[in-house]
């Protein structure tokens, strides 16, 4: 029998073997279910073989592809939080805040809504808010509304916003309405009691503001925010600015507050209670200063420097240094005879005082997170000294020897250069009482 050359093709590898004519011929007939195929020169026999090969490979992908089920898309929900800064595609760029906020009570309601720009459409966003109970969460897009739900995902306050369909690209409102519990610490949105009176204060710096709102807690983040602030009526509230309107509905009051300029969340600002509040004149502007400075910011940054509250942790660090250098040596903050030492040995390590130019004077009692700043009108520092002792005596209502001390540095007499008494300088009862 004549033999002839053949190729078999094999998983990576090509070998010529010597066969008997019918053989390979006779195997690629039984593949398609034919009789021998007749002797065709080789070149062609390849290519005969390499169509058929070819052509069952395709039949054979498309009987398996109908037995393999499709791929599922990937779950948004099986993406791992962010460990660190939040994803830059979606852009908080404005915020309106309601809080109803009753001292008095242990939980606080609010409803945030947040206006977002996103660089993709997203099923899933990533926010801040931290034991929040959220019980409404949805995207407003114009008229369509896409609900969602919403889930902490970790102790630092990292939550899912996951939605029933993508939040389209472009600019839209994310609303979440909500409840929590005021903070047990002087963070975040804290109550505290004093006297049976009961007040809530914030303290947002630096990622505490997501305990009392959702949002995106980042500093790099400044945008601009509304404020309502539903409170007892008899209650006083205050924000980062003016009151621009009021409303009240029995036993409560709704105030709105004007929008901030841009502001990074823990700058955000907020008080509620039985507050005493002064509408001082601010200390002008001069050649030094371009800008009149509010008694209410004095006090604000006196406090922080005492406390250290708020403060990132070198300056905190720093602050707590020269505060516990003052305290050691009262006598060498302003020397024999000045109201800063003795106001600070009245109540040693307890009162941080520092009076200044213009009849101004501020003072701390960091272990209550209060400071005050005090400002004469005649630019006279012994009435301020009067002033400055008689507020700080009712704050330690429950110590006598030092509230004593102190009222008795609120009177102080008045002798002409002859040494006779002409008067006396008294703090006015709205200060002592």
């Amino acid at each position: 029998m004549e033999k002839k050359s053949i190729f078999i093709f094999t998983k990576g590898s090509r070998e010529k073997r010597d066969r008997s004519p019918g053989f390979g011929d006779d195997r690629q007939a039984r593949l398609i279910g034919r009789g021998p195929m007749p002797e065709v020169p080789v070149l062609r026999q390849l290519l005969i073989f390499a169509v058929l090969c070819g052509s069952w490979s395709l039949l054979s992908c498309a009987s398996q592809s109908s037995q393999v089920p499709a791929t599922k898309p990937i779950d948004p929900a099986s993406l791992a939080p962010p460990t660190g800064r939040l994803p830059s595609d979606v852009k908080p760029i404005g915020y309106t805040l309601e809080l109803t906020i009753m001292p008095k009570e242990q939980r606080f309601t609010g409803r945030t809504q947040i206006a977002v720009e996103l660089a993709s459409p997203r099923e899933l966003i990533w926010l801040h808010g931290k034991d929040l109970h959220v019980t409404s969460l949805r995207a407003l897009i114009g008229k369509e509304v896409i609900n969602g739900t919403y889930h902490q995902v970790n102790q630092d306050g990292v939550a899912a916003l996951r939605f029933e369909r993508p939040v389209p690209a472009g600019q839209s409102v994310i609303e979440l309405a909500y409840d929590a519990a005021f903070d047990k610490q002087l963070h975040g949105l804290y109550r505290v009691e004093s006297d049976s009176e009961a007040y809530a204060f914030t303290q947002f710096e630096a990622i505490a503001a997501r305990g009392a709102f959702p949002s995106f807690d980042e500093p790099c983040w400044k945008t601009p925010f509304d404020v309502w602030l539903t409170v007892p009526a008899d209650d006083v509230a205050v924000s980062n600015t003016q009151v621009v309107g009021q409303e009240i509905a029995g036993d409560k009051k709704r105030v709105h507050f004007a929008r901030t300029k841009p502001l990074p969340t823990y700058l955000v600002a907020f008080a509620v209670g039985p507050l005493d509040v002064v509408a001082a004149q601010p200390l002008a502007a001069s050649d030094l200063r371009a800008q009149p400075v509010p008694l209410r910011g004095l006090a604000h940054g006196f406090a922080k420097m005492a406390t250290g509250n708020g403060l990132e942790p070198l300056r905190a660090k720093a602050s707590r240094r020269l505060f516990d250098a003052c305290m050691a040596e009262p006598f060498y903050v302003a020397g024999t005879g000045r109201a800063c030492t003795e106001l600070m040995e009245v109540a040693p390590g307890r009162i941080f005082a520092k009076t200044g130019a213009e009849g101004v004077f501020c003072a701390a009692i960091p272990e209550q997170g209060i400071a005050i700043a005090v400002k004469c009108d005649d630019g006279h520092s012994r009435a301020s000294e009067a002033m400055v002792a008689a507020a700080l005596s009712r704050f330690f209502a429950k110590d006598d020897p030092i509230r004593a001390s102190l009222a008795a540095m609120a009177t102080a007499q008045m002798h002409n250069w002859n040494g006779i008494h002409v008067g006396d300088i008294r703090a006015t009862a709205a200060l002592t009482a």
